[in-house]
């Protein structure tokens, strides 16, 4: 199931913006784990077989995305290397939205693996944080 971005995306460059601004109008106060799925599932961007990209419901900076998986893993360690390979083209997919729709120049890839690393859900999940011009990390907190 080798699926390249313009295949994935399909015609959806022009709506995912439309998809994201709507996002940022109706984000819920407070995602509760037992909703995460289902608010990622309203919010998709792309999405794979197994994994979803959506916008970050309390981004650190305009642009945030996630990646999370349909199936509810809590681990890195617990994705298939098929799982890899759908993460991977949801990264580059990622990158092309950020780059071509919200006009950022880079990202980092960030993954909170086990306790005590500020994780706010018990879920796999991959925060894509859009670059921003500061020496050593593309954070600005607010």
């Amino acid at each position: 199931m080798d699926k390249s971005y313009n295949e994935l995306k399909k015609d959806k460059e022009s709506t995912a913006r439309e998809i994201y601004e709507q996002y940022k109008k109706e984000t819920p106060q407070s995602i509760k784990e037992k909703n995460f799925f289902n608010e990622a599932k309203k919010w998709s961007l792309f999405e794979t077989e197994n994994f979803i990209l959506f916008p970050n419901g309390f981004p650190i900076i305009d642009g945030m995305l996630l990646i999370t998986s349909k199936k509810y893993i809590e681990t890195l360690f617990e994705v298939s290397q098929y799982g890899f390979f759908e993460i991977n083209l949801l990264i580059e997919c990622a990158g092309r939205f950020l780059k071509q729709v919200m006009n950022y120049k880079g990202y980092e890839i960030h993954i909170r693996q086990g306790e005590n690393t500020g994780r706010s859900i018990n879920r796999f999940h991959i925060h894509i944080v859009p670059g921003h011009n500061i020496e050593g990390s593309c954070f600005e907190y607010k």
